[in-house]
């Protein structure tokens, strides 16, 4: 394979994963959004919680 060939097949392969990413609507989007918010809503849950003074479980 041609070296500029396969520059341009790794460039398109990766244009088309940032489209998919983030592109919500697409399911890769769609799961990745979800997961990244997820994670987001429990580290900002687990973060309340640590240094929540009023918290019986401390």
């Amino acid at each position: 394979m041609d070296a500029t060939l396969l520059e341009h097949w790794y460039r398109h392969r990766a244009d088309q994963l940032v489209e998919m990413f983030s592109n919500p609507y697409s399911n890769a989007g769609l799961v990745y959004c979800t997961l990244v918010s997820a994670i987001l809503r429990l580290g900002v849950i687990d973060s309340r919680h640590a240094y929540d003074p009023f918290n019986p479980a401390l």
